[in-house]
């Protein structure tokens, strides 16, 4: 009974510890706070504030580019896969003036991630 309780508590437990849209089988346990999750493109709008835009989507998240009028914010959807995981697409956000003007995802970003272990 013990032996089938331990391999439940074992099952229940790694499951758990997966980042959230992971697959557990799988997950790279170094890699918490990383996004496995789709976009919500549904909630995006042209003209949606900044702020809320952080809120929706989270704060891992690169400036890749900046002036004065604009900013380009890139948000990496991991892969969860059989060895390293990787980024599978990235969600790019064009901001003006505070407020979003373009977005897009791409898949050529693919790069692999070493483990930090």
């Amino acid at each position: 009974m013990y032996k089938y309780s331990l391999i439940l508590a074992t099952f229940l437990l790694t499951a758990c510890a997966s980042p959230e849209g992971s697959d557990w089988g799988v997950a790279d346990f170094n890699k918490y706070d990383k996004n496995y999750l789709d976009f919500p493109t549904n909630k995006l709008v042209i003209g949606t504030d900044k702020d809320y835009l952080v809120k929706l989507l989270g704060e891992d998240f690169d400036t890749v580019e900046a002036s004065s009028s604009y900013e380009v914010l890139a948000y990496p959807k991991w892969k969860s896969v059989y060895g390293p995981d990787y980024i599978e697409k990235t969600l790019y956000l064009r901001v003006e003036e505070g407020k979003l003007a373009k977005w897009k995802i791409t898949s050529d970003t693919t790069a692999i991630v070493p483990r930090s272990w």
